[in-house]
């Protein structure tokens, strides 16, 4: 394994092979050593991903493209969070533009929906952590970025 990525339940195995190294000069019985070696990777977890030594060399950044396809499909869920409404994600992109606590009417206002529609987006966004109460406790006002999720959407 050239390298490791571990991020809690996930493994990623990255191997770079080179064509002399790996290939050109093994018999049948390396070969098979090989196959075997990483199927016993798969079966204990690890997603394995290869690369040719010279495909890294001459287009790294096809290369990084692959690993950030990976990470987007493997992780996504992760960086991202939940699965969200269009309007959901608008709110979030438009606290961490402004900065300034979210009240319904502005939201009402920026995404032409009714006030009650934008109060019960806001408060599904609390709910799901997204957002926090900036104003009240019993009857919230107005809303931020939650801790968390600042640096993805602020």
């Amino acid at each position: 394994m050239d390298f490791a990525y571990i991020r809690g339940n996930h493994l990623v195995c990255i191997e770079i092979d080179g064509y002399k190294a790996h290939h050109k000069d093994i018999n049948r019985w390396q070969f098979a050593d090989q196959l075997t070696r990483q199927n016993r990777l798969i079966l204990d977890g690890w997603k394995v991903l290869r690369f040719a030594y010279d495909e890294m060399k001459e287009k790294p950044r096809r290369c990084q493209q692959l690993i950030l396809q990976m990470m987007g499909s493997w992780f996504g869920e992760e960086y991202l969070g939940p699965a969200l409404t269009l309007e959901e994600k608008e709110i979030l992109r438009i606290a961490g533009q402004t900065g300034e606590p979210l009240l319904p009417k502005t939201i009402s206002q920026r995404l032409h929906i009714s006030r009650n529609h934008a109060v019960k987006l806001l408060r599904k966004l609390a709910q799901m952590e997204l957002l926090q109460p900036t104003s009240g406790t019993i009857r919230i006002r107005s809303y931020k970025l939650s801790g968390t999720h600042r640096a993805l959407y602020g």
